[in-house]
């Protein structure tokens, strides 16, 4: 692989955020742990930001949230 051409490709792909970056807000920070090697990652607690307190995450596989803050729709 030519790591150069790599370079010179994503510098030119991802040239304007320089002059318009993305724009993004992160809601909660989630502590991820994996049981072992080729395990999958699982999120333990869930911390949201700006709350203030920390949040255990239900059992997996789950689609409920780890925050008690409702969700962006």
């Amino acid at each position: 692989m030519d790591l150069r051409a790599l370079l010179a490709a994503a510098q030119a792909t991802f040239a304007d955020l320089e002059a318009q970056p993305l724009t993004f807000t992160a809601t909660e920070l989630v502590w991820l742990r994996k049981a072992g090697p080729g395990a999958v990652y699982l999120p333990v607690e869930a911390w949201p930001l700006g709350a203030g307190r920390v949040t255990p995450c239900p059992p997996w596989p789950s689609s409920a949230s780890c925050s008690p803050l409702p969700r962006p729709g």
